[in-house]
């Protein structure tokens, strides 16, 4: 069984957004506050226009996306309070070559930006595509956002589709 570490915290040294973040964590069974906040991301803080129209995401959709694709969430906690600042879902189909992977809605709230948050939660959802011994897995980018840089780092490469792949190497 993969191991997910259970300890990671970072002060903000914004004090106006001072709060410490978990550890990316799998989100399952998610709680209506959990959909709220996953709604929100997608709705005020996706980069992509038709991310941002998903306002009719229900719950239970929320859920059974849960269920069928692993959803990474870093948390904020603040003020006795916390909300999914980041978010990433992978995608897990069978294919005939064997088991791959498909990375999409890497998502950071906009106030949480530029502090790591993103690499943290794609590194954690890496790990557990190596231990599970994923063929491949792809991703795809819009070049105007500026995350090539980030994937490229994890190991993925840019394909002439604009999708990137990053390949399980032979140990």
């Amino acid at each position: 069984m993969y191991d997910q570490p259970s300890i990671w915290q970072f002060d903000s040294d914004d004090s106006a957004q001072r709060c410490e973040y978990s550890l990316p964590m799998v989100l399952s069974n998610p709680s209506s506050l959990d959909c709220e906040t996953i709604r929100e991301l997608y709705t005020k803080h996706a980069t992509n226009d038709s991310d941002r129209t998903r306002t009719h995401l229900i719950d239970s959709y929320i859920q059974m996306w849960c269920e069928k694709n692993r959803i990474m969430v870093i948390r904020c906690y603040s003020h006795g309070q916390h909300q999914i600042v980041a978010s990433v879902s992978l995608g897990m189909p069978l294919k005939l070559k064997g088991r791959c992977g498909v990375i999409e809605d890497v998502i950071t709230h906009r106030d949480h930006r530029r502090r790591g948050l993103a690499k943290m939660i794609m590194e954690e959802q890496m790990r557990f595509v190596d231990h599970e011994r994923f063929v491949y897995t792809d991703l795809t980018n819009r070049d105007d956002r500026g995350n090539a840089k980030l994937y490229t780092s994890l190991g993925f490469k840019e394909r002439s589709t604009s999708v990137y792949r990053r390949t399980l190497s032979k140990i």
